[in-house]
């Protein structure tokens, strides 16, 4: 599976899309072998109208809480890539390294 983002007039969009072709919209979600963990998370805490950083920093907590302990060791600033898209021009941009620290001791 993958997952693709994206903005448009409609506003802004998630779909993870299966090898076969069928895609899936979501509101927020995850891929691999925990998807159900982050999934569950994610029905838990998401909030459509949350703000940017609270976004960043609950991603960050769903990778972290479905993780095992030395997965979450190994993730830092420079083995992550965060990535996020403005409702308010609805373009994509990539958080530099210094960011990605910043929100990932919030939530370590």
């Amino acid at each position: 599976s993958m997952l693709f983002g994206g903005a448009s007039e409609e506003g802004i969009s998630l779909f993870e899309v299966e090898p076969s072709g069928a895609y899936t919209g979501y509101y927020a979600t995850g891929i691999g072998s925990n998807k159900d963990l982050v999934d569950k998370f994610f029905i838990e805490h998401y909030d459509r109208n949350m703000a940017i950083d609270k976004g960043i920093t609950l991603g960050l907590q769903s990778l972290l809480s479905a993780s095992s302990e030395d997965e979450a060791k190994k993730c830092n600033e420079e083995s992550l890539d965060v990535a996020v898209i403005s409702r308010k021009d609805m373009k994509a941009r990539y958080l530099d390294t210094a960011d990605v620290k910043k929100f990932l001791s919030k939530v370590k």
